[in-house]
C-alpha cells in the first residue's frame, strides 16, 4: 500500500529567492561503446549487452581548481577526495549524469569496501529518470549531485551553440588515453569549464528576472512563477486530483492523409507561435476550491470555468472530430465519433456544443477564475523576442515548462538505500546495486490538475480553430502535431503570440505514424540534403540510413523491417535490477515500428477516417451518484477545516485510536478513511476482521466501491 505525505493546503507566493551559490561540475571519460550497430550482425550486437563500462578519467572543477583522477580507480579516488566537510555545501553538476556519470558513482559507493562502510547514496527519480544523487555518511552529513540535463535539455554541444561560453566543447580524441593523455585532459577540462560557464549564465539570467532555480526546468519555472508573479493563495483539492486529471489530455497528434504526393504546388508546414503560452496569457484559470454543481443541460456551463463528467454523442458527419477520448485499454488519445463517457474542461464542452455534439452532464465542478499567467507570459515572451543566444533559450524554456507542473502525478517511486529505512511495502531488495523501490504518494502544493487540463484543452481549441480556417478556405489537412499543421494551401502568418509561422515548403511527404514522417523540401540544408526525417525515439545516427523512398515503400507495402534500430547505451539502475546485469554496464535495446497507424481508420487511398466508439455499459444516473461537495474542502476557515476532520461521536474516536495503534498511519489520513466508510454506510466495527492481522485499510479498500476511496485520500 502506498505511503502518503501531506503539504500546506495552498499554493502560496514565495518570499525567498533560491539560486545556485556554491557550484561545481564533474565529468568522467570511459572506454567508448558502439554508437551505431546498423551494419552489425545479430551476434556482434549481442556482445555489447552487459559489457562493462570502464572509466579511465574523472574530472572536477569548482570554478577555481581543476582536478584530474586517472586510472581504473579514478571514481574511487575522486569520491575519497570529494567527500569531505568542505564540499557539503557544494552542488555538483554532471551533464546527462542521471543516465551515465551517476551510475558510475553509485556502483563505486556500493562496491568499494572503504566507501560502502562509511557512505550510502540516495537517488532521486522524476518521471523514471535519475535527476539527482545525494550521498550521506553515517553521521547524516550530506553531499549533493544534480543532473544539469534536467535544467538545460540538449547536448553539451547544442548548449555551447546557444549560450556561447568562453570555453567550447572539443572533438573527442580517437587515440587511447595512454597515447594522448594531455589531449584527453584538455578535452575533459573544456567540457567541465564550458558546463560551469553555461550554468553560471543560466543562474544569472534567472536571478535577473527575479526567479529561482530548481532541480529541473519545470520546477525552475514554477519557483519563478511563485516568487515573481503569483499574488494570491490558490487552494489545493487533493481528494479531487485523480478525478480532474481525467480531463487532462495531451497534445493532438493525428494523420489525416498519410501521403502527400508531388503536385507542382507546395504543401505548407505551419507552427503556432508559443501556443501554450498564448492560451495561458489570454484566458482565466481556476483560483478557488472546486464547487460541486448539478446541470440538466450542458449549455448551462457557458462562460464558466470548470470540469464536467458527461455522456457524449458525436455528430456523424465530422471528418476531424473535436473531443478527445482516452482508450481504456491502450491509453492512446483518440478523436473519435460515436458515443462514450468522459471528463472534459468546460471550454471543450462549449466548443463541442457549437459543432453539434449532444452532451448530457453528470457531475460538474466549478471554480472562480482569473488571469494568473498573463504577466508571466508577457514578461518572458517579450524578453524572448528581444534577446538571442542563452537568454532567448532560457525564456523559451520558462514559457513552455510551467503548465505541466500543475498536472504532475502525485504517485512516485522512491529508491531506498538507507539501511535504517523501513522497506515495508517496497519491491524486493536489489542484490547488485543495493536498493529497494517503494511507491509513495507525495502531494505538493502545485498539484492543481484543473489548471493543466484547462491549458491543454484551450491549446487543442487553438489548433482546431486553424483547422477550421483551412477547411473554410478549401484546403486539406494532412498532419497535425500539438502546435503544428501540414496543409496544401497558404494562409496568413504572423509574428504575434499565437500566430502561425511558416516552417517548411514541402514537395511531398509521407506520414507513417505520429511524430514519424519524412518531408521532401524545396530548400536544402548545408549538406545539400532536402529531406527532413522525424522519428521520435530513434537516434539521429539512425536517420542517416533512411531515405524518403524507405518511408514511401513502408507505407505502400506495409513492410516496416527497415525501421528497426539496435541501440547500445548505459543500463539504468532499474534495467540492471530487472535483467540481473552486472552493475555499470551497457545494454542492447531495440526500437522499432511494428505496425501501421492505429489512431484512425486507413482507407485504400491513404486518407484516414475517425474510429467510431460503441456505447459502453451505462453508468448510474446523476441522482444515483452521491456527489462530493465543496463542504469537504472548505478553505474559508481553518476552524471549519479542523472540525470537519474530527471523528463524529465516541465510537469513531475509538476506531481512530484503534487504527492509529494498528497501522501507524497519520491521523489525518485515517480520519479520511473513516469519513469515506461513513459516507458509504460501511460499518468499520462489524465488517472489518480486526483479528486476521495485517493492515485493516486493505480490507477497507477491497470493500468500498472501486476508486471511491481515492476521492477522500
Amino acid at each position: 500500500m502506498a505511503n502518503y505525505s501531506f503539504v500546506p493546503h495552498f499554493l502560496a507566493p514565495l518570499k525567498k529567492q533560491r539560486l545556485l551559490k556554491n557550484m561545481a561540475v564533474f565529468d568522467i571519460e570511459t572506454d567508448e561503446w558502439a554508437d551505431d550497430t546498423y551494419d552489425m550482425s545479430m551476434g556482434e550486437r549481442r556482445t555489447w549487452n552487459n559489457r562493462r563500462i570502464t572509466p579511465f578519467l574523472a574530472m572536477f572543477f569548482n570554478g577555481k581548481d581543476m582536478k584530474f583522477y586517472e586510472g581504473q580507480d579514478c571514481i574511487s579516488e575522486f569520491l575519497r577526495d570529494y567527500l569531505k566537510f568542505s564540499n557539503r555545501t557544494t552542488v555538483t553538476f554532471a551533464h546527462n549524469g542521471g543516465k551515465f556519470d551517476f551510475l558510475a558513482l553509485y556502483e563505486t559507493l556500493i562496491r568499494d569496501p572503504y566507501l560502502s562502510e562509511r557512505f550510502y547514496p540516495k537517488p532521486f527519480l522524476a518521471h523514471g529518470r535519475l535527476i539527482a544523487l545525494t550521498i550521506k555518511d553515517n553521521d547524516k552529513h550530506v553531499w549533493h549531485f544534480r543532473d544539469s540535463y534536467s535544467l538545460l535539455q540538449g547536448s553539451l554541444q547544442s548548449l555551447c551553440d546557444s549560450f556561447k561560453p568562453e570555453h567550447r566543447k572539443l572533438t573527442r580524441p580517437k587515440a587511447p588515453y595512454a597515447q594522448a593523455r594531455l589531449e584527453w585532459q584538455s578535452y575533459g577540462e573544456n567540457d567541465c569549464r564550458s558546463l560551469y560557464e553555461i550554468l553560471q549564465l543560466f543562474n544569472g539570467i534567472i536571478a535577473d528576472v527575479g526567479g529561482s532555480v530548481g532541480y529541473t526546468i519545470a520546477s525552475t519555472a514554477m519557483l519563478t512563477f511563485r516568487k515573481k508573479f503569483l499574488d494570491r493563495e490558490i487552494p489545493n483539492y487533493f481528494p479531487y486530483n485523480n478525478l480532474f486529471r481525467n480531463a487532462y489530455y495531451g497534445g493532438r497528434v493525428e494523420i489525416i492523409r498519410m501521403l502527400a504526393q508531388e503536385k507542382g504546388n507546395p504543401y505548407y508546414y505551419y507552427d503556432v507561435n508559443s501556443e501554450y503560452p498564448d492560451v495561458m496569457a489570454n484566458h482565466p484559470y481556476p483560483v478557488s476550491a472546486p464547487l460541486s454543481v448539478r446541470y440538466k443541460d450542458a449549455d448551462e456551463c457557458r462562460g464558466k470555468c470548470g470540469i464536467m463528467e458527461a455522456s457524449i454523442i458525436a455528430p456523424p458527419d465530422l471528418d476531424i472530430p473535436l473531443l478527445p477520448y482516452r482508450h481504456p485499454d491502450t491509453r492512446k488519445l483518440l478523436f473519435p465519433l460515436g458515443t462514450w463517457y468522459g471528463w472534459y474542461e468546460y471550454s471543450l464542452i462549449e466548443a463541442a456544443l457549437r459543432y453539434g455534439y449532444e452532451i448530457k452532464p453528470h457531475r460538474c465542478y466549478e471554480f472562480q477564475s482569473d488571469y494568473i499567467f498573463r504577466e508571466y507570459v508577457r514578461r518572458f515572451y517579450d524578453l524572448k523576442c528581444h534577446s538571442e543566444g542563452a537568454e532567448r533559450q532560457t525564456m523559451k524554456l520558462l514559457l513552455n515548462a510551467l503548465y505541466g507542473k500543475f498536472g504532475e502525478h502525485q504517485e512516485r517511486e522512491e529508491m531506498i538505500t538507507d539501511p535504517d529505512t523501513d522497506i515495508t511495502g517496497s519491491y524486493p531488495y536489489d542484490d547488485i546495486f543495493g536498493y529497494s523501490i517503494k511507491k509513495i504518494i507525495r502531494f505538493s502544493a502545485y498539484h492543481l490538475p484543473a489548471i493543466a487540463a484547462r491549458v491543454t484543452s484551450l491549446a487543442q481549441l487553438k489548433l482546431y480553430g486553424y483547422i477550421e480556417q483551412i477547411q473554410r478556405l478549401g484546403g486539406k489537412i494532412y498532419y497535425m502535431d500539438t502546435d503544428s499543421i501540414v496543409t496544401d494551401i497558404r494562409i496568413p502568418t504572423s509574428t504575434e503570440l499565437g500566430g502561425l509561422k511558416l516552417e517548411h515548403e514541402i514537395q511531398s511527404a509521407v506520414f507513417l505514424a505520429p511524430k514519424t514522417y519524412c518531408l521532401r523540401l524545396y530548400n536544402t540544408d548545408e549538406q545539400g540534403n532536402n529531406e527532413k526525417i522525424v522519428m521520435k525515439g530513434f537516434s539521429r545516427s539512425f536517420h542517416k540510413h533512411l531515405r524518403y523512398n524507405d518511408f514511401e515503400e513502408a507505407l505502400l507495402t506495409g513492410n516496416y523491417s527497415k525501421f528497426l534500430e539496435y541501440i547500445v547505451e548505459p543500463a539504468s539502475l532499474k534495467t540492471v535490477h530487472i535483467r540481473k546485469m552486472d552493475g555499470f554496464v551497457t545494454v542492447l535495446n531495440m526500437k522499432a515500428i511494428r505496425s501501421g497507424y492505429d489512431k484512425r481508420i486507413i482507407n485504400p487511398d491513404y486518407t484516414t477516417t475517425p474510429f467510431t466508439i460503441p456505447l459502453p455499459e451505462p453508468t448510474p444516473e446523476p441522482e444515483d451518484i452521491e456527489p462530493l461537495t465543496v463542504s469537504r474542502l472548505d478553505y474559508s476557515s481553518k476552524e471549519k477545516q479542523r472540525r470537519s476532520r474530527e471523528p463524529q461521536g465516541y465510537p469513531e474516536k475509538q476506531l481512530l485510536v484503534r487504527l492509529i495503534r494498528q497501522t501507524g498511519r497519520p491521523r489525518d489520513y485515517l480520519m479520511r478513511c473513516i469519513t469515506a466508510c461513513r459516507d458509504n454506510d460501511f460499518d468499520l466495527e462489524s465488517e472489518v476482521d480486526w483479528e486476521q492481522g495485517g493492515d485493516p485499510l486493505e480490507q477497507i479498500e477491497r470493500r468500498l466501491k472501486k476508486g471511491y476511496l481515492d476521492f477522500y485520500l
